[in-house]
């Protein structure tokens, strides 16, 4: 009779704390669970202002309660994009199931009239040739 010990396999999962950076200080996401993840995807299925506040709520019950208040004072305080939260969402989500988004779209980068590259953001690091004044470096 086939069996696994799936009470091994979250003993296993939860092992390792998911930690990130925003506002110049590291949170712990401690509650990147099913039972939150399943309430975000269900505000992500009632779509328009559902989704904003499924992204914020999502991010805010992943932090421990301890945490709450000072993050979003953190947000407040320091202007943080909504791009930003989202992608913070995106990845907590890629770290807790193990499965990285694929990017959208494979579409060739398209020069502006300057005939620069124009410039485009996205959460994860990708290689230039050349340095932006204003790019970040972690």
């Amino acid at each position: 009779m086939p069996f696994r010990d799936f009470d091994a396999f979250e003993a296993e999962l939860s092992k390792e704390p998911i930690e990130f950076e925003l506002g110049g200080r590291k949170w712990v996401a401690a509650h990147v669970n099913a039972a939150n993840f399943l309430a975000f995807t269900r505000q992500l299925q009632e779509g328009g202002v559902a989704v904003l506040l499924g992204f914020e709520s999502y991010l805010t019950q992943a932090l421990p309660e301890r945490d709450r208040e000072a993050f979003a004072d953190m947000l407040k305080a320091r202007d943080v994009r909504l791009q930003t939260l989202m992608a913070v969402v995106n990845w907590l989500v890629e770290q807790a199931s193990g499965n990285p988004f694929d990017a959208a779209s494979s579409s060739p980068a398209t020069p502006s009239a300057s005939g620069e590259t124009l410039r485009v953001v996205s959460p994860s690091k990708a290689s230039t040739s050349r340095r932006s004044p204003s790019a970040a470096v972690s």
